[in-house]
């Protein structure tokens, strides 16, 4: 089977070749007429030539296609963002500018989810296809992937580590385009293109604040080049670039940011000490610790309750018989972050139309993730527990037979002991039944607050060297390239508590608790959690070739062609945190993932104004892994302008990803999702951990039998131009993926449950789901995107530009194949679902943006208006139509839309100088409480930051020279 894959690839590329230099030797070939092309317009991307009628056209490369045109209304969905509109909206980093897109949704990652397997990153899923469907290109080009896949899994490009200052403006490509690029290009392509040439000097400097004079924010980057293009031949310039933001805690915000009990609101008391279910099943986890008899726990004594050791303060103490403790202490609305990046590019005139640029970067991005705690105040440390290493090792300290977690008979702070301070205090609390515990060791139950928070900072380094070589020969314009990224992302732990370490100190009575924490040393705390550190890292090499020439006039203008070929390696290497794989590392989801994947690639591209207004494109293109697989996927195009006001478009395509290494190489993957309703133990404790309102642990383990996924797509649109600078445009798009890889899903496979609790009829806790990867889902979407820009001349009075950016999800289904239960579809447009995916960020039906911007002179003033649609605080993945969203019995599931405004002026003071300020969520408006997400507390990072940071205010002063 291998050499036959192999065989097709190789007659796939010789297709192209063949193809290729049959076509540009077609009669009738146009070579004389080939517009010719100078210096300037070659750093732009664009050449010029002359129309029919004599009019000077530009024509320019578009991403999705390798052609040369002369309209940027393509047959698919292109949306450009420029560095003015940039510059005016406020965000300080290329991350935050493209998950501002609308079509942005289920399954973006970014830097402010605490919880991430993927921390530090950020990351854009277009149509709610998860980031590892969404291809991001730098010039055109491919990017290394984030050594950290996102949950575990999916490989995807970081946004955060890359500059800002050097942005010439962002392509956002809203359709399928494997055609032209390969795997991952199923749902869009982003493409960031860069600055291709700078002289002067430009310098710009930023400064942020909340309303609340936290969350400071600063940016300053240097920009310097020198040599003109067209008459020195070269241009050379260097770019420095350094950025900062402050973190922001959750207990500076007001509401339900801060205050935890949902009650008033028909939801938990989500604050941390409030003891949940009676003996023997707590739902909960207190300072300064509760203990129990082992050996009656162990017989099924139903008077061998919790009792709370002493050290609570008298203003903590809770009526459900807990110690209230405070979450917010762990929790952070925005992490720190920070990047440096240095950036040099060199253009050179080679002589006869040739010339080289090479551009090198390092960038750096680095980023803190507070371990912040779960949805039920279990604390981001907690004993005894239940979880499973990547590696497979299942750890299960709930089992008061074989726990760990146990002050032995003579330790000094088991009340059991008589020579224990808190002997006197037990007896008191247990009463006539006090005397038969006397002696026993005692199971500890406590959420260690005394210990460090939790910490990972990130730091990641990213190497980019990349050599284009441009040109002219036989009529052909030639891109040839070569190019070398290396991520590096180095992870180190803090306050992660080593599982054997404790159980030893417990045992040998070094460890205390109670209000005898007090005197455990710093040494003591450090040696049970010692600060750990890894380097994961990734490395992308390739070399690629294109041409696209004219072959002859058609009656509606040029047929053009484009064909290429590429060649690339990509390795990866994530050791995983130390110890966690093996399960040493209390209640920590860890991965790791290995290996290399190698491909070879060859594509034909075909454009033709067939009649006057009527343009036909076709592509296709031959990917071949080590796997190995081979894939094919074609794409045609369609625009037909039916007058200078009204065209129309479509597309077809088919597209494909290949498993990612974490998916079909050497890994495993421990990690937790919000879990079903366990009909065995639900309707007997009633607890929210066992009735779709807590977390579940998962094992997902790499397939090498994966088959890579395939996908359907197709868009059918309207271009209007009523008016001369008026335009709309309306697209509905179709996307199927089938044979997509996931975990399976939940309970397809029989779930690994902790021990029966004594005195109980029902069996004990599920600890963890088996999820190994396979191909067992397809999903399918459908929505429409919309888009309105105007540009309105006012005369005396300035110009007013106008804008829109929309998208609507008619669908978003899923389907899972269960050879046993029957396959199961599942529809989460307009839910909080899929709460599995990428912080549970769900799926609004509505998303987009409008702005207003009047310009007079100098002066510039306007504002962005930014909208996400209510969602219905279910997931039927997880619990079919049951409310997760504050209770199971919430009558109104929902989560509320969110819409805020920012506002801005900017004013030129000289050619030299410019100052904006800018204010983002003007009317300061919360976010929406949402309990669903586990992305953030109370709240969605990934949608509605903006409501949570709250009213920011930020000033920008550039000079240039």
């Amino acid at each position: 089977m291998g050499e036959s894959r192999g065989e097709t690839a190789r007659g796939g590329v010789a297709l192209a070749i063949a193809l290729a230099l049959f076509l540009s030797n077609w009669p009738g070939s146009v070579r004389a007429s080939d517009a010719a092309s100078t210096p300037d317009d070659q750093a732009a991307g664009a050449t010029r030539g002359k129309s029919a009628s004599g009019e000077e056209l530009t024509t320019v490369v578009v991403t999705g296609s390798y052609i040369r045109r002369t309209d940027t209304e393509t047959p698919s969905p292109l949306q450009v963002i420029s560095t003015e509109e940039i510059e005016k909206s406020g965000r300080l980093t290329i991350a935050d500018v493209i998950r501002a897109v609308s079509a942005d949704n289920s399954g973006s990652l970014t830097q402010n989810f605490s919880g991430a397997l993927a921390g530090g990153a950020s990351g854009i899923a277009l149509r709610g296809l998860t980031l590892d469907a969404t291809l991001v290109l730098v010039d055109g080009h491919r990017m290394a992937p984030y050594p950290l896949a996102d949950d575990g899994e999916r490989p995807f490009v970081d946004l955060s580590s890359l500059p800002l200052s050097i942005v010439e403006r962002v392509e956002v490509l809203k359709d399928g385009a494997s055609a032209i690029y390969g795997s991952d290009a199923i749902a869009g392509v982003v493409n960031i293109i860069l600055k291709p040439e700078f002289k002067g000097l430009q310098l710009d400097t930023n400064l942020g604040g909340s309303y609340r004079a936290d969350g400071l924010t600063q940016r300053v980057s240097a920009l310097y080049g020198f040599g003109d293009l067209a008459q020195d031949g070269h241009n050379v310039y260097f770019n420095l670039e350094y950025r900062h933001q402050a973190s922001i805690s959750q207990t500076n915000r007001g509401s339900y940011l801060s205050n935890l009990d949902l009650t008033p609101y028909g939801g938990p008391d989500r604050r941390g000490g409030v003891v949940q279910q009676a003996f023997p099943n707590n739902g909960t986890f207190t300072v300064p610790g509760m203990v129990a008899p082992q050996n009656a726990v162990q017989a099924g004594d139903p008077n061998a309750g919790y009792f709370l050791l002493p050290g609570c303060a008298p203003q903590n103490l809770d009526p459900s018989g807990g110690c209230i403790w405070d979450i917010n202490k762990y929790n952070k609305i925005q992490p720190r972050t920070a990047g440096l990046n240095l950036s040099g590019r060199w253009t050179e005139n080679l002589g006869d139309g040739w010339r080289n640029a090479l551009t090198t970067s390092w960038f750096n991005s680095q980023a803190e993730q507070y371990r912040q705690s779960d949805s039920y105040s279990t604390g981001p440390v907690t004993i005894p527990y239940t979880w499973v290493g990547s590696g497979g090792i299942l750890v299960d300290q709930t089992d008061p037979n074989t726990t760990t977690m146990v002050l032995p008979a003579n330790h000094p702070d088991n009340p059991f002991n008589p020579a224990s301070r808190y002997f006197a205090a037990a007896q008191a609390f247990y009463g006539a039944n006090f005397a038969s515990y006397i002696g026993q060791p005692a199971l500890l139950y406590a959420v260690l607050t005394d210990f460090p928070d939790q910490q990972i900072r990130f730091n990641t380094d990213v190497l980019r060297i990349v050599n284009d070589v441009t040109g002219r020969a036989g009529g052909w314009d030639l891109n040839f390239s070569a190019g070398y990224v290396r991520a590096a992302t180095r992870a180190t732990y803090t306050g992660f508590i080593r599982n054997s370490l404790l159980s030893a100190a417990l045992a040998n009575g070094t460890y205390r608790v109670g209000a005898s924490a007090s005197l455990n040393p710093p040494s003591l705390y450090a040696a049970l959690a010692p600060e750990t550190h890894d380097t994961a890292t990734s490395e992308l090499a390739y070399v690629a070739a294109s041409g696209s020439r004219t072959l002859l006039t058609l009656p509606g203008g040029p047929l053009s062609l484009a064909a290429g070929a590429e060649a690339r390696t990509l390795r990866a290497n994530n050791p995983g945190e130390p110890f966690a794989p093996a399960g040493d590392t209390i209640m920590d989801g860890s991965f790791y993932a290995r290996g290399s994947q190698t491909v070879s690639a060859a594509f034909v591209e075909l454009s033709a104004l067939v009649l006057p207004g009527l343009e036909i494109d076709a592509a296709g293109r031959v990917d071949h892994y080590n796997s190995p697989s081979t894939s094919f996927t074609p794409k045609f195009g369609l625009k037909w302008t039916l007058l200078p006001q009204v065209a129309l478009r479509g597309t077809y395509a088919r597209g494909f990803r290949a498993p990612g290494i974490p998916e079909a190489g050497q890994s495993g993957t421990g990690s937790a999702t919000t879990a079903p309703v366990d009909p065995l133990r639900c309707p007997f404790t009633n607890k929210p951990s066992d009735c779709g309102l807590g977390f579940a642990a998962t094992l997902s383990v790499a397939n090498p039998n994966l088959k890579p996924e395939k996908s359907r797509s197709y868009t059918v649109g309207v271009v209007l131009e009523p008016v001369k600078r008026i335009t709309f445009t309306f697209d509905y798009y179709n996307i199927r993926r089938d044979d997509e890889i996931v975990p399976a899903p939940l309970g397809l496979l029989a779930p690994v449950r902790g021990v029966q609790q004594p005195g109980t009829t029902y069996p004990g806790p599920i600890i963890y789901y088996p999820q190994p990867y396979v191909n067992a889902a397809n999903s399918q979407t459908s929505g429409y995107d919309g888009a309105m820009h105007a540009e309105l001349a006012l005369g005396a009075w300035g110009r007013l530009m106008l804008g829109l950016d929309a998208n609507y999800i008619i669908a978003s289904d899923q389907t899972f194949f269960d050879p046993i239960n029957g396959n199961q579809t599942f529809h989460y447009a307009g839910t909080a679902g899929p709460t599995a995916v990428g912080g549970a960020v769900g799926t609004p039906r509505a998303r987009g943006s409008f702005t207003a911007d009047w310009t007079r002179g100098a002066l510039s003033l306007g504002t962005i208006v930014n909208h996400r649609g209510i969602m219905k605080g279910i997931d039927e993945s997880v619990s079919g139509d049951q409310c997760l969203h504050l209770s199971m019995n919430n009558p109104h599931c929902y989560i509320a839309s969110f819409t805020y405004a920012d506002v801005y002026g900017q004013y030129q003071f000289s050619d030299r100088v410019q100052l904006t300020g800018i204010v983002t969520n003007v009317t300061n408006r919360i976010a929406p409480l949402n309990t669903v997400t586990y992305g953030g507390f109370n709240y969605n990072p990934s949608l509605d930051q903006a409501g949570a940071v709250g009213r920011f205010y930020e000033l920008g002063l550039r000079y240039r020279y």
